[in-house]
């Protein structure tokens, strides 16, 4: 396909209706063999023949181009047709011209009526005659400030930085999470190692497990420390999660914070958060976290995402990376995280999870465990967490693997004595040669020969 790349302003054509994509348009000007300056000077050609837009004084000064009552250029918004994101260029009247960054790379300018488009995660403006100001300060200033880190979680969890909770799929995340959930909240150690500095009152979203898998994890972990769920007065749950991209729901998100006095908030799972068709746009997504950041300093209230790392790891046992985490802008976005992979897999009817948990953030805290968390299984799960030196874990590895090595090959020799004396017993008078004997066990003349010593 010739390269459009060049940005490309696209309005409303005659035969381009309001549910045909701007980007197929261009696509399949293309793919017909124009080039970018060819499909430019075609829209110019058939401008003329749109209806003039009409233009509101109101909305000018000295013919520069500022916000209408539902813009502001440099929002982000989203088309109502097909869930697209784009930023504001310039209003006129009703018109607002929006710029976008097609999956394969290609922009273009779009002009929608403000009809077409719905502000995306609140982001924009408060107040859109209010002129953007950047704040400064002095080195003085900031050499006198108090910025110390006050820590949640000793060497774990910093207040006001947001956290990352990220594995690959039934790896326990939304375990630790409420496992972290009931420590913020109480006061207790987490992880029965890592000691709360300054409990919290914790508000836990979770729309995946569902409410009946969060109660009853939650009741062994309380169970287990001495707790009743339903003495957990400073934790609250919700399986409902806002979308970033809604300001309705950023709104409700804000004022559940503001009137439960919340510490901490955790969200379950990210993704349920926002919209999958730019998961892979870093401006989009990181957009629309930091919208929700905001509300969360705002209110200070510390956000926790429970996320997903990718599923093409080279070695999904080896301990994880904050460059495992799926999606564009959350690894960027995150201060600080918990990552957990397991160390082998999970044997279906034991119940026990041998885990790796990485911990880290911009507060310089880091630390790498094996961490040991038996459930068991049925109607009597239970909660026994250990932790331990990842070297006590790999020594403790590799001798379980040649432990299980020396076992193999024990079982196989005994195996390869009895293939033996079977063809002895099958042989006329039980007797016959070396070569004969061989030929009816089936072994090769190493395995035969160590098995007939």
């Amino acid at each position: 396909m010739p390269d459009v790349s060049p940005l490309v302003t696209i309005r409303r054509l005659e035969g381009l209706g309001p549910s045909e994509d701007p980007f197929d348009y261009v696509s399949s000007r293309a793919e017909a063999g124009q080039t970018a300056e060819e499909i430019r000077m075609s829209i110019e050609a058939t401008k003329d023949e749109q209806p003039a837009v009409e233009h509101d004084p109101g909305n000018s000064t000295n013919g520069k181009h500022v916000a209408t009552a539902a813009f502001s250029p440099g929002d982000l918004v989203k088309t109502s047709d097909r869930g697209n994101f784009g930023t504001v260029l310039e209003c006129r009247g009703k018109s607002v011209l929006v710029h976008f960054v097609a999956p394969d790379g290609n922009v273009a300018d779009v002009a929608f009526d403000e009809g077409e488009l719905t502000l995306a995660g609140g982001l924009a403006n408060s107040d859109p005659g209010e002129p953007f100001k950047i704040h400064t300060i002095t080195s003085e200033e900031l050499d006198q400030g108090d910025y110390r880190v006050v820590w949640l979680v000793e060497d774990v969890m910093a207040a006001g930085q947001q956290m990352v909770i990220a594995a690959q799929l039934k790896s326990m995340k939304t375990t630790l999470a409420i496992a972290l959930a009931i420590a913020l909240a109480t006061g207790r150690p987490f992880l029965g190692v890592f000691k709360v500095l300054n409990p919290v009152r914790v508000l836990v979203c979770s729309g995946e497990s569902g409410l009946a898998a969060i109660k009853e994890t939650a009741s062994r972990i309380a169970y287990a420390q001495g707790d009743s769920l339903r003495g957990l007065r400073n934790l609250i749950w919700s399986s409902d999660l806002p979308r970033f991209d809604n300001p309705v729901h950023l709104q409700a998100f804000r004022d559940v914070i503001e009137q439960g006095e919340i510490g901490v908030v955790i969200l379950d799972p990210m993704y349920f958060c926002l919209p999958g068709a730019d998961a892979g746009n870093l401006m989009v997504v990181g957009a629309l976290l930091r919208g929700v950041s905001q509300i969360c300093e705002e209110t200070k209230t510390t956000l926790i995402v429970v996320h997903h790392v990718r599923k093409s790891l080279e070695n999904p046992h080896d301990p994880p990376e904050l460059s495992d985490v799926s999606w564009s802008g959350t690894s960027e976005w995150a201060r600080q995280w918990i990552l957990l992979s397991r160390r082998r897999r999970y044997e279906p009817g034991t119940g026990q999870h041998d885990l790796w948990m990485s911990v880290g953030g911009s507060a310089g805290h880091n630390g790498l465990w094996a961490l040991d968390i038996f459930e068991g299984v049925g109607t009597e799960r239970s909660w026994d967490v250990s932790l331990s030196n990842p070297d006590d874990a790999r020594n403790a590895s590799t001798n379980a693997r040649e432990e299980a090595k020396t076992t193999r090959k024990a079982e196989q020799l005994e195996r390869d004595k009895r293939a033996i004396l079977d063809a002895v017993l099958k042989l006329p008078d039980h007797r016959g040669t070396l070569s004969e004997i061989r030929t009816r066990t089936g072994r090769n003349g190493q395995a035969f020969s160590v098995a007939l010593a």
